[in-house]
């Protein structure tokens, strides 16, 4: 019963052996395309966010926020309690998109934040210095939607080095 198990492990690493010889004898061209999707791996798809978005025609990051304020305050202390909150908001949501880019197939921007602090405190900074470029009063009593935008360029820069496609 072993030397059959044995026997039937032999035949199917033989096969495997001759399965992967086969393979390596492809048409120049096929070997080609493999070497290059070898040497150049693809940069992962970044993972969706809810009310962040990339046009990455015209290079910008785009995030939206929305925050209330409380009962208690008068009106104008209200409207600026829920503006802190949606600006808050937002920038959270841009921080967990932009920290999640990869510059390369392995390295991401919270990579390069670890490796340095002042690195770190550049990333932050550019975070920081994100844009409003639509307020709008929500749907409910005392509540504010906003969206902030960030250039890629701004992020490039801070970082030197280019943001690729994703």
């Amino acid at each position: 019963m072993r030397q059959q198990i044995l026997k039937g492990t032999g035949l199917l690493a033989l096969w495997l052996c001759t399965g992967f010889s086969s393979a390596s004898a492809q048409s120049p061209e096929a070997s080609a395309e493999a070497d290059a999707s070898i040497a150049a791996p693809e940069i992962p798809p970044l993972r969706p966010q809810q009310g962040v978005w990339i046009d990455w025609q015209q290079k910008i990051i785009y995030a939206r926020g929305r925050g209330c304020g409380h009962e208690g305050h008068d009106l104008t202390v209200r409207y600026q309690l829920a503006l802190r909150a949606a600006r808050a908001d937002a920038l959270r949501r841009l921080a967990g998109v932009i920290y999640g880019i990869h510059l390369t197939p392995v390295e991401t921007i919270a990579h390069r934040g670890e490796q340095s602090e002042k690195q770190q405190l550049r990333i932050q900074g550019v975070i920081q210095g994100a844009r409003e470029s639509q307020l709008s009063q929500a749907a409910e009593a005392d509540c504010v939607q906003l969206r902030l935008s960030l250039p890629l360029q701004d992020l490039e820069q801070s970082l030197n080095s280019k943001i690729p496609r994703q």
